[in-house]
């Protein structure tokens, strides 16, 4: 059960801590003189946008326990990836990390769980960037692909 707990405490931390991160930047445009607006919008966006994920991930999290097939889908490998690192372009600028992007033109899909294909490639950039943190790698570059061979 201890695993299981630190295994949702892990998936949840990501959108939250960027649902609060977002909602710190609205508030913080919003009380600018004069308030800027479309910025302020843009943030609300990006709250609702990852409160959204935190509730994909509980929904996939209470189906992994559920008995009968998990949920699949056609899911667009590009989409997922281009989110990804949507979400962590303000962890990957205050980690001094560059991500760079290199994704198959023909769009690939995979016939899977997205929101578990997610957690797994967001588990992969968080890793990478925690390990070039520790390694003390300044201006590190995370690679993220979707070429299919």
């Amino acid at each position: 059960m201890a695993e299981v707990s630190a295994s949702i405490t892990h998936e949840l931390s990501q959108p939250l801590a960027a649902m609060s991160a977002n909602a710190d930047a609205c508030c913080r445009w919003l009380s600018a003189n004069p308030p800027t607006i479309e910025r302020a919008r843009l943030s609300a966006e990006n709250v609702h946008r990852d409160a959204q994920m935190s509730s994909e991930i509980v929904k996939g999290m209470r189906s992994m326990f559920q008995p009968g097939e998990q949920e699949r889908a056609h899911a667009n490998v590009n989409a997922i990836i281009r989110d990804i690192c949507q979400l962590l372009t303000g962890e990957e600028l205050s980690r001094s990390a560059i991500i760079v992007q290199n994704l198959d033109k023909s769009e690939p899909h995979a016939v899977a769980d997205p929101v578990q294909i997610r957690q797994v490639l967001m588990n992969l950039f968080r890793n990478a960037f925690e390990a070039g943190i520790e390694s003390d790698v300044e201006g590190q570059v995370i690679r993220a692909t979707s070429e299919c061979t």
